[in-house]
């Protein structure tokens, strides 16, 4: 019986060991790399902003991003962050508005209690 020596960076089939983990493609495939596009730092920014509160300057950058993100035809994603950043901006403002309206029906009312029970001038 004769036997075959193998070099140690071959296997019985004559086609190099794969290290790693990720299966060898056959051959003659080519890879070919991926692009993904990059996230627009003004949307990023633009919903930070919007958490932390700064409404006009969201509400501005968020709308900007989105505009330049249409207008980048794939080079630019993030498009779902500039609408959250504007959502979260004028839901933020509908609530601080409601507050502030509640805050003074509130206050009128109680004004109107106390002067009704009294005998002062208001």
């Amino acid at each position: 019986m004769t036997t075959t020596e193998h070099t140690s960076d071959e296997n019985p089939s004559g086609q190099p060991e794969n290290q790693g983990s990720v299966p060898l493609p056959p051959a003659g495939w080519v890879a070919v790399p991926v692009r993904y596009p990059r996230v627009s730092a003004k949307a990023i920014v633009a919903l930070v902003l919007a958490v932390g509160g700064l409404l006009p300057v969201s509400l501005v950058l968020g709308y900007q991003a989105r505009r330049e993100i249409d207008r980048a035809g794939g080079e630019l994603a993030g498009r779902w962050v500039a609408t959250a950043a504007i959502w979260v901006s004028w839901c933020l403002a509908a609530v601080i508005v409601s507050v502030i309206g509640l805050v003074w029906f509130v206050n009128e009312a109680s004004i109107g209690v106390v002067c009704a029970g009294s005998n002062l001038d208001c």
